[in-house]
């Protein structure tokens, strides 16, 4: 042998490549990176949603009605409540509350319930806007998930005694 012939490599294989086959390879480098990059990219993601500067869910409103029996008040005073049904509940409680609690949400609607206090005491429920805090969420929302929170709670607006019944009204 002489000097000017280039040895054989013991590591590379002795049967040429086809054209082809760097095309194939060119292919597997460029989905290789494409996962690389990728991949890179969920675990970022991730890593902001735990450190809570990215969020993948919002709040979304849903209509609700917490009352029970909602009843229609006719007359609210500020010492008296009369409802549809024709029972009158005298307040023990200030009726500016129970007003503009009503004239917040537009909504002429309470829930009377027996009170723990005795025969003719009943305890007075209202329909009120469901307050949710912004603060500790997310800076940045991508919404994809929707979370669903009630519009409306069951706020008790004061508690009284009963003046008259249904049955009474009609005589």
């Amino acid at each position: 042998m002489s000097n000017n012939e280039p040895q054989p490599n013991p590591f590379e294989s002795p049967v040429e490549a086809n054209p082809g086959d760097e095309q194939s390879s060119e292919t597997g480098k460029l989905i290789f990176k494409t996962v690389k990059y990728a991949g890179g990219a969920l675990v970022l993601l991730v890593a902001l949603q735990f450190l809570n500067i990215v969020g993948f869910t919002y709040i979304r409103r849903v209509d609700n009605q917490p009352l029970k029996n909602p009843i229609r008040v006719i007359r609210n005073s500020n010492d008296e409540l009369e409802l549809a049904d024709g029972r009158v509940v005298v307040n023990y409680w200030d009726g500016q509350r129970l007003a503009e609690v009503m004239k917040r949400t537009g909504l002429n609607d309470v829930e009377i319930e027996s009170s723990d206090l005795g025969h003719d005491k009943v305890d007075v429920y209202v329909r009120d806007h469901q307050f949710i805090c912004g603060i500790g969420g997310p800076i940045f929302i991508i919404p994809l998930i929707p979370l669903n929170a009630p519009r409306y709670k069951r706020t008790s607006a004061g508690y009284g005694y009963r003046v008259q019944q249904p049955d009474q009204v009609s005589e």
